[in-house]
């Protein structure tokens, strides 16, 4: 009896270790899956990525739609935006503060890459 005791338990405990494990993982990881809202020159500025590499921007009532790729592997992140408005992709910095919490660099369709944050703005999640 004894020892079966102790299989459950070292099994139960296998189970939690994993579990948590799998926890931090997944929340250690952020992504820029949802709805993000920052201000730009007094302007409200509205994005949504979707998991399906869709994405919508909004600038007060104007709404673009495209598609996007994002290098997490990049430091800083790398966003490369495909809108329909534009003929040029749109490269873009990403850094996260934190999981809810990420600065966005600014760039001109068709331009390089930017090397640094000159000029940024940051957006809150508002849903995942």
């Amino acid at each position: 009896m004894k020892r079966h005791k102790r299989i459950t338990f070292y099994i139960s405990f296998l189970l939690l270790l994993t579990l948590a494990c799998r926890t931090l993982s997944f929340n250690s990881s952020p992504t820029l899956i949802g709805d993000w809202e920052g201000q730009y020159e007094g302007n409200t500025v509205l994005m949504t990525f979707y998991d399906d590499d869709n994405m919508s921007i909004s600038v007060n009532k104007y709404i673009d739609r495209g598609t996007y790729i994002v290098d997490y592997s990049a430091s800083p992140i790398l966003l490369e935006l495909d809108l329909e408005s534009y003929d040029e992709l749109i490269l873009i910095l990403v850094e996260f503060i934190d999981q809810d919490t990420i600065r966005i660099g600014n760039n001109n369709p068709g331009e390089e890459s930017p090397a640094s944050f000159s000029e940024s703005m940051i957006m809150n999640r508002i849903s995942k």
